[in-house]
């Protein structure tokens, strides 16, 4: 099954710089085609929260470059090479948060994603969202680490409670806040015609799955989505910086790269500095 991919980020309305980080990555010179792509939206002052979620992403991309050199991580390892992958960035952040006074309490939320033909496997941590979109309906992957989510799942407060209450954004997990990270993990087995969509909050808090669900349908490419969806995220106010990276398997023997692997900005502009204690 092959898959065509796109990635784009915007700054919003209201915000003067971008805390969102996210990659599309094609590994190359394996046996089987194998891709990641992943959000990330971090939070701390002094730009904490953009070097956060920067790292985040560099230090999965990079981590899982040297796993899948020995070409000997398989699916069923993907759970292993992620998670682990994943708290490596989280015990970078951390670290830089506990030894820089400009960085301390930066953390980010993370939504990631392997895949291999029609396999695969989704690791997040905070609000950050993975949504599979089949057979005309939408559905989310991923559950949301936040005071909210969880009220509303120990059915101790209503959405009207909550709506009112200064708690109702406080993210109750992410990567940077602590040593190690608790990371919920989903695998999927990808049908012809599906799409999934990993974004930030910027997305998910403005336009609703039936917002979304309708702009997919409406306009099937990638490329297009990204850059319809996050227009409406702008015209319902941008009050965050939104990231939305869409994936849709489109039949086919082999996963089909290059021009159809396709982000506008991949790179990570944070400089290499930035990474040092």
């Amino acid at each position: 099954m092959s898959v065509q991919v796109f990635g784009h980020s915007d700054i919003g309305k209201k915000r003067t710089n971008n805390e969102d980080s996210y990659v599309c990555h094609s590994f190359k010179n394996l046996p089987q085609s194998r891709h990641l792509i992943a959000v990330a939206d971090g939070m701390g002052g002094h730009r904490a929260g953009e070097i956060a979620s920067a790292l985040a992403i560099v230090s999965i991309k990079e981590n899982l470059i040297a796993r899948f050199k020995n070409h000997t991580v398989f699916n069923s390892d993907f759970k292993d090479a992620l998670e682990n992958s994943i708290q490596e960035a989280n015990s970078k952040i951390f670290l830089q948060s506990s030894h820089s006074k400009d960085k301390m309490g930066m953390g980010s939320t993370l939504v990631a994603a392997l895949l291999s033909k029609n396999h695969a496997l989704i690791s997040n941590v905070g609000d950050s969202r993975a949504y599979l979109i089949r057979h005309k309906q939408i559905e989310q992957i991923t559950t949301d680490h936040n005071w909210k989510s969880e009220q509303l799942q120990l059915g101790e407060l209503n959405e009207e409670d909550i709506k009112g209450s200064p708690y109702k954004d406080l993210i109750t997990r992410s990567l940077g806040l602590s040593a190690e990270t608790e990371i919920d993990s989903f695998p999927i087995e990808a049908q012809l015609e599906d799409y999934l969509l990993l974004c930030s909050d910027g997305l998910h808090s403005l336009l609703s799955e039936k917002d979304i669900l309708k702009i997919i349908r409406k306009f099937k490419d990638p490329k297009t989505i990204c850059k319809r969806l996050i227009e409406a995220a702008n015209k319902r106010g941008g009050h965050d910086n939104t990231t939305v990276v869409v994936v849709h398997f489109n039949g086919g023997d082999k996963s089909r790269t290059g021009k159809d692997f396709l982000s506008d900005t991949v790179k990570i502009d944070t400089p290499p500095s930035q990474f040092s204690r």
